[in-house]
């Protein structure tokens, strides 16, 4: 998946993640989704907070919506794709970017 011609606010982001990860839902393909789209903008802090975000939201969503088995897959991938993230912005993001992401997720 290129994002290169993809150029959303966070806000755009995170409503373009949640509408793929509700048509993953429908093909039970949650896990390869998440992993294509942390793959394509890994190197980007933007869509990257935006994934995890909508990771952590998804997982909420439907554990408020007793979809205990949806909302596990949920979690799990959010603590692999923010600990991934960290991982990255350890290593390669800046101060200002460490700084917005926790601050964004906090």
């Amino acid at each position: 998946m290129d994002f290169s011609d993809r150029k959303f606010n966070f806000e755009q982001y995170k409503a373009f993640f949640w509408a793929q990860f509700d048509l993953a839902e429908q093909s039970d393909e949650i896990e390869l989704a998440a992993e294509k789209f942390f793959d394509a903008i890994h190197e980007d802090v933007l869509p990257l907070a935006a994934l995890v975000t909508v990771l952590n939201h998804k997982c909420w969503y439907w554990y408020d919506n007793n979809e205990e088995d949806l909302s596990k897959i949920y979690s799990d991938l959010y603590y692999k794709y923010n600990d991934n993230a960290w991982d990255w912005l350890e290593k390669n993001g800046t101060d200002e970017e460490r700084h917005w992401y926790f601050e964004t997720l906090d």
